[in-house]
């Protein structure tokens, strides 16, 4: 038996394996987000990150077939696509990587939009969400969490008519006094509870909102489990006065608490998943007409066909921003707007000292992966001041001048930071002045950052000056820092020193300011 020609022609190309490598094509445009993700998965508290990336892919792989048989596309997603394309190219730029990688999460949500049409949006949001779960920011969640455990097993301990008095995050008992910290806020509980009611909702449930039911029910049983360790470790230790051994390490203690909790999960998860089932059951349609086998085929080459070129379209709007910023970045750069410490020094009577060492005080910027640090003594005879110039020149990942860890002093020895400027006799610079404990004593700092030539005391505004600075090709970020001695109480005299080193004689100091 021959087939029909029209029918024969329709199954030469599969379209799904065509939409398929032009997808893969795209994500690799965007390798610099890419290959973050290895590397902020590697700590033990996000490997989770790596099972949760592979359901992801699952599901997008089990509802393919869906997918593909979308009834046509939305072209107009093509203008959010080009701006959220230049939008990576600019924050990638910035070396800002929670915010790249969020928006390529959104471009891959727009470029199945594109392709797929509006019936595919519910999975591709639902994939998208879900992929959420592999970020880091859950860490925002901590302290809502810790005043939670905190409140409900102080209200817990108290029904069970032990007194309990809560103190910020303390539960104080007759017996001694327990301290809610981070670790007992339950995060990596939660994050268990709705990792597991991800997995079922997509595995075993079909529509949306019983789908959040179960990721919800996932979440309460885990916070509420996390909340009966905690009320339980109270009453270890106030029935044997502080000396069970539940007081001192109670997290192993924990998963028990939250594998029997799995037990209500799936019970109360298995009867969700029956009334959605009676639901979708319920909304079923009414077959439609069928149609000869060359009208099909027709149709069939016409949708992949559509499909196809959709994918094209979306794949060339959508690598906007990367090939912006692979072009570019392979012109070549130059160290232009660069300036010297020593240059630096515009005050009557001072000058560079020949020792550069020999600091009075313990202090120094905490700043790493610099390409270069310069480190200068300035004296005008009596008085030293101590500058610093860390330089980047080709940012990454844990060696880039604005991110973690990189400050000018760890917080707790930060005593005062306020704005101060202009500080140069061109009244063009301002900069951050610190008051930092050294264990020594205070000392007086003023720094400021350098992108491209371009001064700013803003780490914002330095992020996006990155982008002008990337443009010209002027790949220089700077952080430049002047440190001095004050006295035990007082840093009047170092505030003058600051200004004079800078030319300054009609800078005061402010009413407010320490010392």
């Amino acid at each position: 038996m021959t087939r029909h020609p029209e029918a024969r022609s329709a199954v030469l190309v599969n379209p799904g394996a065509v939409v398929g490598l032009v997808f893969l094509v795209t994500l690799a445009f965007f390798w610099p987000t890419l290959v973050t993700f290895p590397t902020m998965w590697a700590p033990d508290w996000m490997s989770h990150g790596w099972l949760v990336a592979g359901l992801v892919g699952w599901v997008l792989w089990r509802d393919r077939g869906h997918l593909l048989r979308g009834a046509g596309g939305v072209p107009l997603m093509l203008i959010p696509l080009a701006v959220l394309s230049l939008a990576w190219f600019s924050v990638t730029v910035a070396h800002i990587q929670l915010f790249h990688q969020l928006t390529l999460l959104l471009i891959l949500v727009c470029w199945g939009t594109i392709v797929f049409g509006r019936a595919a949006v519910p999975t591709l949001v639902a994939a998208a969400a879900t992929f959420l779960l592999a970020f880091p920011f859950q860490g925002a969640l901590l302290p809502i969490l810790r005043s939670l455990a905190t409140v409900a097993s102080g209200a817990m301990v108290r029904l069970l008519g032990i007194p309990a008095e809560i103190q910020g995050d303390v539960v104080r008992i007759p017996a001694g006094s327990f301290v809610i910290a981070d670790g007992c806020a339950g995060l990596r509980f939660l994050l268990a509870g709705v990792i597991i009611g991800a997995f079922y909702a997509h595995i075993l449930v079909r529509r949306w909102p019983a789908q959040l039911a179960v990721v919800g029910l996932g979440a309460v049983i885990a916070i509420v489990g996390n909340w009966v360790r905690i009320t339980t470790v109270i009453v270890a230790g106030h029935l044997t006065d502080m000396q069970s051994g539940l007081v001192e390490s109670h997290l192993g203690f924990g998963w028990v608490v939250f594998t029997v909790g799995l037990v209500p999960f799936f019970l109360l998860a298995r009867s969700i998943e029956k009334w959605d089932a009676r639901k979708a059951s319920g909304a079923g349609t009414e077959p439609g007409p069928v149609e000869s086998d060359a009208a099909t085929a027709a149709e069939r080459r016409g949708e992949a066909a559509g499909l196809m070129k959709r994918a094209g379209m979306a794949t060339a709007v959508g690598v906007l921003g990367p090939v912006l910023y692979f072009v570019i970045g392979a012109l070549p750069a130059a160290d232009a707007g660069e300036m010297a410490l020593a240059e630096l020094a515009r005050g009557e009577g001072w000058y560079v000292a020949e020792d550069p060492k020999g600091r009075p005080f313990g202090w120094r910027p905490a700043y790493q992966g610099a390409q270069q640090h310069d480190s200068v003594r300035f004296t005008d005879g009596a008085t030293h001041v101590y500058g610093d110039r860390f330089v980047y020149r080709k940012q990454a990942q844990g060696a880039k001048l604005i991110g973690y860890p990189n400050e000018i002093a760890p917080g707790e020895d930060v005593l005062d930071e306020r704005v101060m400027g202009p500080v140069d006799p061109d009244r063009r610079r301002w900069v951050q002045q610190a008051v930092v404990r050294a264990p020594e004593g205070p000392v007086l700092v003023w720094y400021w950052y350098r992108i491209g030539g371009v001064d700013t005391f803003s780490p914002v505004h330095a992020k996006v000056l990155e982008v002008p600075a990337f443009l010209a090709r002027r790949r220089a970020s700077e952080l430049i820092a002047f440190g001095v001695a004050c006295e035990p109480d007082n840093c009047a005299d170092a505030f003058q020193a600051l200004a004079g080193l800078m030319g300054l004689r009609t800078l005061s100091i402010p009413e407010d300011s320490p010392g």
